[in-house]
């Protein structure tokens, strides 16, 4: 098995950007605090919920 057919592919889209392309983005109001999304390694996610256990976990951390 090839490692292209092992790896896990996304299900949600994802886009590519550089920070700097990334914060044109909100600058332009594009993306604003309201998007459910975040920068990750270069990556634009949906970030994933956050329900009432998840916020208190992440306070205590």
């Amino acid at each position: 098995m090839s490692s292209l057919e092992s790896a896990a592919i996304p299900s949600d889209m994802i886009w590519r950007l550089s920070v700097d392309r990334y914060h044109n983005m909100i600058k332009n109001g594009i993306l604003t605090d309201e998007d459910p999304v975040e920068l990750l390694e270069g990556w634009l996610v949906f970030k994933m919920p956050k329900n009432p256990p998840h916020r208190a976990a992440t306070r205590i951390v």
